[in-house]
């Protein structure tokens, strides 16, 4: 998201069903300077993998659950 408020498209089209890679993923936010993160995901040996750039829990809370929300509207729009 950038300071507007906006989500920021990640330049290759969008297709629901094709996974992207983690590393593509990552180096996008880092070239667009993302202010604050949370990752989420599984390593290697499926285990689950939690971490944020904020303190406050309750903010990367927010942030998660708004991007919950934004994914939950693009399904509706199908």
């Amino acid at each position: 998201m950038n300071d507007n408020g906006n989500i920021i498209q990640f330049p290759k089209p969008f297709d629901p069903y094709e996974d992207v890679p983690a590393n593509d993923i990552l180096n996008f936010a880092i070239e667009h300077g993302l202010k604050d993160v949370v990752i989420v995901g599984w390593d290697n040996e499926g285990k689950e993998f939690f971490s944020g750039s904020m303190a406050d829990g309750c903010e990367a809370l927010w942030l998660l659950e708004r991007a919950k929300y934004r994914l939950m509207k693009v399904v509706d729009n199908e």
